[in-house]
Formats: structure tokens, C-alpha cells, sequence
């Protein structure tokens, strides 16, 4: 005897209730992602935040990766 399977009726009520929050999370990502991809390792490298947290900041190589996988996006 095949089992009533619970997750398309649990997927449709709550899609309903949280698609605003995942549609507003995408969107934020998207345009943060579309405004961060043209900024250079010197823009990095200068912003305030990174000035006054220096010691948290992430080694060359890996600033400069970032500032190429973010072009791609663009």
C-alpha cells in the first residue's frame, strides 16, 4: 500500500507563507552582488571598514579572487 507522502501539502503552506522573505532575500543578494562587482582590490583595500579591521582582513589572494568571481557575475 503506497504512504500518503506529507511534503508537497507541508511545501505548499508554507511557500505561502514565507515566500516574501525568500523573494526579498534573493533580491538583496542579487543586487548586492550586482553592486559590489565592479569594485577593484585597491576599492577593497580602502574602504573604511577595512582600515579600522585590519587584522580581520583576508590575505591579498583571496581579495582578488573575490574581485574576479564577482565580475563574472556582471
Amino acid at each position: 500500500m503506497r504512504m500518503f507522502d506529507l511534503w508537497p501539502v507541508f511545501f505548499c503552506q508554507e511557500w505561502s507563507r514565507n515566500w516574501p522573505f525568500v523573494t526579498g532575500f534573493a533580491v538583496t543578494g542579487y543586487l548586492i552582488a550586482k553592486m559590489t562587482a565592479n569594485f577593484t582590490e585597491e576599492d577593497l583595500r580602502n574602504f573604511k571598514f577595512v582600515q579600522e579591521h585590519k587584522r580581520h582582513c583576508p590575505p591579498q589572494g583571496i581579495l582578488r579572487f573575490t574581485s574576479r568571481v564577482w565580475r563574472s557575475f556582471g
